[in-house]
């Protein structure tokens, strides 16, 4: 439908991915807070918007792909999803959306104790992330794409080293600076592969928004494998999990497995940042392949 405003276009539709992030948080944190519904009702509210949507979608009538009209054939698209430009397009994206949705999903675990409720961080990034997208749209659609991937790598991981060595209030401009980072990466992707590879049509996003998925699921056990490992090394000697996790809340154990529980979590995103800054050398690669391409 916006051939002409891929990214800026694409941006401005997962906006609503983070938003979606922003109101379910906000709506946890307030049953939370007033003990109104357990968590299977606050999960069902997701149900809601899928009734809206489904019932929004009924008898529209969706225009032809862009690869049909395009005339390109299926077989083309098959051939443009196995070339070498896609397969790397493919392998960052696992690492993108391993540091965006690994991270995000893990961030109230990694942060517990920073604030009084570490779903509020996870409502700070998502919010940055949804402003970003809806209005940063423009600026991302004069930009060279092989730019917005790097920018945001570098970004990402400034962001994950400063989280992993600031604490307090800082921990906040710190995921503010990890969500700009993170922000423009899902949405940019598919940009590029559409725009330079657009042979590949609706397949290809189709495999890269999959393969993304399959980054975030593959970061959720590491990050956990990883987690645990810090924190279990961040108990002082003669002190053993099974005592700090029972210890009674107020007691001198408690407090000291709250330290390490947030140790752990520091440890863990300087170790998360290893994925940005690989993608960073790759995303320069990319910048410098496609210069010689012009």
């Amino acid at each position: 439908m916006y051939t002409d405003q891929k990214t800026r276009r694409l941006n401005r539709f997962h906006a609503w991915f983070p938003t979606g992030i922003v109101i379910g948080g906000l709506a946890v944190y307030l049953f939370d807070k007033i003990g109104l519904l357990g968590w299977r009702y606050a999960m069902g509210i997701m149900l809601l918007p899928t009734f809206a949507y489904g019932y929004m979608f009924l008898n529209k009538e969706f225009p032809k792909t862009e690869r049909v009209v395009s005339g390109f054939t299926y077989k083309d698209m098959l051939k443009a999803c196995v070339s070498q430009l896609f397969i790397f397009m493919a392998l960052s994206m696992i690492l993108t959306a391993g540091t965006e949705l690994g991270t995000n999903q893990w961030i109230a675990a990694l942060l517990a104790n920073v604030s009084s409720n570490p779903i509020l961080l996870l409502v700070w990034i998502s919010g940055i992330m949804a402003l970003s997208r809806q209005f940063g749209g423009s600026l991302v659609h004069n930009m060279k794409s092989t730019v917005v991937l790097l920018t945001s790598s570098i970004l990402a991981f400034i962001g994950c080293i400063l989280m992993g060595y600031t604490s307090g209030a800082m921990v906040f401009a710190s995921a503010g600076i990890f969500a700009l980072g993170v922000a423009f990466f899902w949405p940019s992707m598919l940009g590029f592969v559409s725009e330079n590879i657009p042979q590949s049509g609706a397949l290809g996003l189709g495999i890269m928004g999959g393969i993304g998925f399959l980054g975030g699921a593959i970061a959720q056990p590491v990050l956990g494998a990883i987690f645990d490992a810090q924190t279990k090394a961040a108990i002082p000697a003669g002190q053993t999990i099974e005592a700090l996790k029972s210890a009674a809340s107020g007691t001198k154990e408690a407090a000291i497995w709250a330290s390490a529980q947030l140790t752990g979590g520091e440890h863990t995103l300087r170790f998360v940042a290893f994925v940005p800054a690989v993608l960073i050398i790759a995303f320069i690669f990319l910048h410098l392949w496609k210069r010689k391409q012009v």
